[in-house]
């Protein structure tokens, strides 16, 4: 079996991670795997990763989205290197993850597909599969994409668009190109996302869709015992709330976590990890750290906080509340999209969305419970549910599957 996966990054960034460990547990079980890219850090070169763009490339393909409106429309050239080299190595299955960070012709690859009968799994991070252009539909309130989308309140969002609202004409384009395949399977990384999928039109174009969860590498995420964010002055003696997101934006909770920071006793002490703007005022007790891609470092963090606080707005997963899960740390999290799916029995808690009483109460339960009485039901839930030797191989007979 020849599988070849092609994504925006390979080897870091949550898909990028997700990639090469798909890529190496294909090849421990005896799969031909290739990999096609935008980016990627190599050590070492590897006849088995594509690299589809250049760094101009894709800042020129940036700006003409902005400038016309469409994305996923240029990178003619760098599309038709890819294409040959599809042809060179026939893969049996090609597996699209995102496709919409500026590097690739999305209507020259999926014309080619269909034309070459090649099945096609798609795995759906976020909405960009099934709208017309956003990837995030909720912090908008906007589900014109079940019908012909149009009128975009997302234009400014994500991938700009300066001018120009070609929504309609961009999911029109994406009925007709999805329903000339051959074969087509849809996986969503939650329940949640799974479901919005199947109300969409790929619902009716997809000869298979269902869930296979993200997942979490317990040989890298486990509890540490090292001193991780105890070696801030500030956090010493203190009950350590921690919350982490690269960029800490009103749609990831920031002023939600400013109002539940209000009603915290002055002993505990919330952490974010990451980037908060400077026009944002933060109370003496929230301390913001800066983003790490150290996975060691990350794990400290996890296992030094209390708990983990997400308040994010839209997950389509929610990788960050299970990382942390993973170290031993309960988490609380909105009901909203894939968030509650995370939290299993004595996980933590699921509270609605804006009821800051409510998780600030929660936080207060645990810091009562204290963390060990939640830590072991955390590590066993992700172990159930997001191991991932368990779910990488769930790809492997889905790929089986579509080939019968």
């Amino acid at each position: 079996m020849r599988i070849l996966q092609i994504n925006s990054r390979y080897e870091y960034a949550s898909t990028g991670r997700a990639t090469k460990e798909l890529d190496d547990t294909l090849r421990k079980n005896g799969v031909e795997s290739y990999v096609a890219c935008a980016e990627w850090l190599p050590i070492e070169k590897s006849d088995s990763i594509f690299k589809i763009s250049s760094y101009f490339g894709r800042k020129l393909h940036a700006l003409l989205s902005r400038i016309t409106g469409k994305q996923g429309h240029f990178s003619f050239f760098a599309t038709k290197r890819l294409l040959k080299y599809i042809s060179k190595i026939k893969p049996d299955i090609v597996h699209l993850l995102n496709l919409h960070a500026n590097y690739i012709n999305f209507p020259l690859l999926m014309k080619f597909l269909a034309k070459n009968k090649i099945p096609v799994v798609i795995t759906t991070h976020d909405c960009w599969y099934f709208t017309g252009r956003c990837c995030l539909f909720l912090p908008n309130n906007c589900y014109r994409w079940l019908e012909e989308c149009g009128n975009c309140p997302c234009k400014e969002n994500g991938n700009k668009s300066w001018f120009f609202d070609t929504s309609k004409a961009m999911l029109k384009e994406k009925k007709e190109l999805f329903s000339k395949l051959d074969r087509l399977a849809v996986i969503g990384v939650s329940d949640w996302i799974t479901k919005q999928a199947e109300k969409s039109f790929l619902g009716s174009y997809s000869n298979i869709c269902r869930c296979i969860y993200d997942w979490i590498d317990t040989k890298k995420f486990y509890p540490r015992g090292g001193v991780g964010l105890k070696k801030y002055a500030e956090t010493n003696n203190k009950f350590i709330v921690i919350f982490v997101a690269y960029a800490i934006t009103k749609e990831k909770g920031i002023f939600d976590i400013l109002e539940v920071a209000k009603k915290l006793p002055s002993d505990i002490v919330i952490v974010l990890v990451g980037r908060v703007s400077n026009s944002i005022s933060v109370p003496d007790n929230i301390k913001i750290i800066p983003s790490t891609n150290d996975t060691d470092e990350l794990c400290e963090y996890y296992s030094s906080a209390d708990v983990l606080l997400n308040l994010s707005h839209h997950e389509t997963f929610g990788l960050v509340t299970a990382e942390a899960l993973a170290c031993g740390t309960p988490a609380v999290v909105y009901n909203i999209t894939a968030c509650p799916e995370l939290i299993g029995d004595g996980c933590g808690y699921v509270c609605e969305m804006g009821d800051y009483d409510s998780v600030a109460k929660s936080i207060l339960e645990i810091k009562e419970r204290g963390k060990n009485s939640y830590s072991e039901k955390c590590i066993e839930y992700v172990k159930k549910n997001f191991d991932k030797e368990k779910n990488a191989l769930k790809y492997l007979e889905l790929y089986k599957e579509m080939l019968i």
